[in-house]
């Protein structure tokens, strides 16, 4: 997936104070403050591609490396606030460790089912992805 958080174990938030935190859930600490809006970001989502997306009340959306915490892009055009982001793997990545036989698969075959139907729709879609862009 391109996403080495296989573990889940770090955590993005967004606040008024115009930044991005990636926490370490496991020590309970903040990794990284990535900084870059100009005002409130109201939504934030990972992308299926190791990226970061952000959302603000600056008009723009940030997409970011949560693994270095470098700005990657800027996408910018909104005439007023942008209160929301959907990514088209959205669905794709909506995978739990349980099936409807309440059993719970080990975590390996688990990453290994979200890698499958995440590279299912990368495929479907002709790799036409709002993360991939040249």
């Amino acid at each position: 997936m391109g996403d080495s958080n296989v573990a889940c174990t770090r955590l993005a938030s967004a606040s008024k104070d115009n930044t991005i935190r990636i926490w370490d859930t496991v020590k309970n600490q903040c990794l990284m403050t990535l900084s870059g809006h100009t005002n409130a970001i109201k939504a934030l989502k990972w992308g299926g591609a190791g990226l970061l997306y952000s959302a603000s009340q600056d008009r723009t959306i940030r997409v970011w490396s949560p693994a270095t915490g470098k700005l990657v892009r800027v996408l910018t055009g909104h005439g007023h606030w942008v209160n929301c982001l959907s990514l088209n793997s959205d669905y794709a990545l909506r995978a739990g460790p349980y099936d409807h036989s309440g059993q719970a698969p080990d975590q390996k075959e688990w990453v290994q089912k979200c890698k499958d139907s995440y590279d299912k729709s990368v495929k479907e879609s002709g790799g036409k992805y709002v993360c991939c862009w040249q």
